[in-house]
């Protein structure tokens, strides 16, 4: 199986997860005189089962990330650093939000804002980590692509 398979199957876990999850808080109490839709010793098994499964794909997942040569570093490295960018990226994207002022303003009276930011610097940065952050998720994808899953 490929490492992006695996990520694959690793998002459908989490999902079925987040099902179960959420079938168990449904059932968790019904109104008096009914019974539950399922099984809640049924629905926990069913969670553990799957929670399990998750646990063992994604040490897979981690071993192969830990293993892989990305270059002249670790495709873990790669991920971290990807996960950095998207960290900034937010950060940027944020302040470039709260800077961006809109008029609504009523009256005269009203407080007026000003921004104190270089709007056209702050959108220069936020598309230079953009564009780090795409090359980077590219060439990450298609190692995983090409990356066997580690056993």
């Amino acid at each position: 199986m490929k490492l992006a398979e695996a990520l694959i199957e690793r998002a459908d876990i989490k999902k079925k997860i987040n099902q179960i999850s959420h079938r168990l808080k449904s059932n968790a109490k019904v109104q008096e005189g009914t019974k539950p839709v399922e099984s809640n010793e049924d629905l926990m098994q069913e969670y553990f089962r799957v929670s399990t499964l998750l646990k063992e794909i994604t040490k897979k997942i981690n071993k192969t990330n830990s293993i892989t040569d990305f270059g002249d570093v670790k495709l873990i490295d790669a991920i971290v650093t990807r996960d950095h960018l998207a960290l900034i990226l937010k950060g940027l994207r944020e302040l470039y939000d709260a800077g961006a002022i809109m008029p609504d303003r009523y009256n005269i009276r009203e407080i007026k804002f000003e921004c104190n930011l270089d709007m056209v610097e702050l959108q220069g940065k936020i598309d230079s980590f953009s564009k780090q952050y795409k090359e980077l998720d590219v060439k990450i994808q298609q190692a995983n692509w090409h990356t066997m899953l580690a056993d």
